[in-house]
């Protein structure tokens, strides 16, 4: 009875360590949202999608956004996040062709991304759910002078 108690104590104390290694998950964030906002300075209408990917290995990302105005400007990227540790790592690419690493972290329900390399280009995105349905999403890119500047902010409602 004593080594059965033992025994059970030594897998609870595992699987807790094993869970705190974990990074928080991004299920608050899966689903179809749809919303507007602006980029650099133009009005705009977005979508965003995120759900497991690949065998549940990966959580993808879909973003689009098209801005109105005299020159609609059209644009579509993916993210794909991994699990490893505390944070959730991947690679971005989208339709200018730009591809991406990603490195995030999750805070309760916000997920900070820093995308970018310093020999190109740097940036960090945003995804703060404000209420179950309400999904706020802010890009900021790292200017020479080191300051960061917002280039594009969406409010999303689900879908």
């Amino acid at each position: 009875m004593v080594r059965a108690g033992i025994a059970l104590a030594a897998v609870v104390l595992v699987a807790t360590a094993a869970a705190a290694q974990q990074p928080a998950a991004l299920d608050w964030l899966h689903g179809s949202w749809s919303g507007t906002g602006t980029v650099q300075g133009s009005p705009s209408e977005a979508t965003l999608e995120a759900a497991p990917a690949l065998g549940g290995r990966f959580v993808e990302l879909r973003y689009q956004f098209v801005t109105r105005g005299e020159r609609p400007f059209r644009f579509e990227g993916r993210g794909f996040y991994r699990a490893e540790g505390e944070a959730w790592r991947g690679q971005w690419f989208d339709s200018t062709g730009a591809t991406r690493p990603l490195d995030g972290t999750v805070t309760g329900t916000t997920l900070t991304t820093q995308w970018g390399e310093a020999a190109t280009e740097q940036g960090r995105t945003t995804y703060r759910l404000e209420a179950p349905n309400a999904l706020q999403v802010t890009d900021e890119v790292l200017r020479g002078d080191g300051q960061w500047r917002v280039f594009a902010s969406h409010r999303f409602g689900r879908n």
